[in-house]
């Protein structure tokens, strides 16, 4: 791609100066580096059931089912983290 690029660089300066309404780029510069390597995001556990049926109690407000499965499942990854306690009103 940095051929068909380099090639479109009058192109692609016009259009950028144009956008900008003054000459805010003067030249086009392709530098060619190795790419870095991300780390992967670290999977999330799902949250222990019996937290999750914990939570669902308090829930009993809630009358979607689906919407209150939802809310307990993420009042018991909340409450999951160590030293981490659920406050209940």
């Amino acid at each position: 791609m940095a051929l068909e690029i380099q090639h479109s660089s009058n192109v692609i300066l016009q259009r950028v100066n144009r956008f900008f309404g003054w000459s805010a780029v003067g030249r086009l510069a392709l530098r060619q580096a190795p790419l870095s390597r991300r780390d992967r995001p670290k999977r999330v556990r799902a949250p222990d059931p019996a937290s999750v049926a914990e939570v669902e109690k308090t829930l009993s407000a809630v009358e979607d089912e689906g919407l209150r499965a939802a809310l307990a499942r993420l009042g018991a990854s909340l409450g999951a983290s160590p030293g981490t306690t659920i406050k209940r009103n």
